[in-house]
């Protein structure tokens, strides 16, 4: 950091600075306080994690290449495979079809412009467009029915292939929790059930007794005897 500072500011005020002469004391420390400031809040600003690594390339090719092998290797895997050659959800769209080749490109463009966005892996050398994808991503992936075993296997599998390329250690857990943000939208959750008002039982009807019933009889028989002989 002493470097940076000591750097920048010779960069810009380097022959003054020498010149004993040229400027007063007051100004010059004036001069160095504020180059200091400016070059601890440039030299101490985080770096996005997509600039830092398209040193080779620009951000598009970076995560084009990245979102590619990570299509690549979810398709080796037969859990996460089943996601993009239409068996699950059934009736979904086999990205790995010829006749879908086009689907398959919107979907790595889709993916590149996600990550590229300034809440995500923050892209800003400007090669890679505004997102044009479907916004809400509980209404996209909760219809897919992902298990939490299935989205860590992808994620693990991206943070694999990143660490693979050399990224290091920290920046691959700062990925790693971006993509854990992302849980309660992608991981299936099954609706919970409407809760009903409990309905009261009816209550129970008393039914008559045997000797109620033969006293009934009894009485009829009597009745009908006396109105036999009347």
């Amino acid at each position: 950091r002493q470097m940076c500072i000591r750097d920048s500011i010779n960069a810009e005020y380097g022959a003054e600075i020498n010149h004993p002469l040229s400027i007063s004391k007051p100004d010059m420390k004036y001069i160095i306080a504020s180059l200091f400031v400016l070059s601890f809040l440039y030299c101490t600003s985080a770096q996005s994690i997509c600039d830092k690594y398209s040193t080779s390339s620009n951000n598009s090719a970076l995560l084009n290449t990245v979102v590619g092998a990570l299509i690549g290797r979810a398709l080796e895997v037969p859990s996460l495979a089943i996601y993009f050659n239409g068996v699950k959800p059934q009736g979904s769209t086999n990205f790995t079809s010829p006749q879908n080749a086009d689907r398959l490109a919107l979907l790595q463009l889709h993916l590149v412009q996600f990550f590229g966005q300034g809440v995500a892996l923050n892209c800003t050398d400007g090669s890679i467009g505004a997102y044009t994808g479907r916004t809400d991503m509980a209404a996209v992936h909760q219809p897919m029915n992902i298990s939490a075993a299935d989205s860590t296997a992808f994620n693990e599998a991206l943070l694999t292939i990143l660490t693979n390329a050399g990224v290091t250690t920290a920046d691959v857990a700062t990925v790693r929790t971006l993509l854990n943000s992302f849980n309660s939208a992608i991981i299936y959750t099954p609706t919970p059930a409407p809760t009903r008002a409990p309905v009261n039982a009816p209550a129970p009807v008393e039914q008559p007794s045997h000797a109620s019933f033969f006293f009934v009889s009894a009485f009829v028989v009597v009745v009908s005897t006396f109105a036999y002989l009347f």
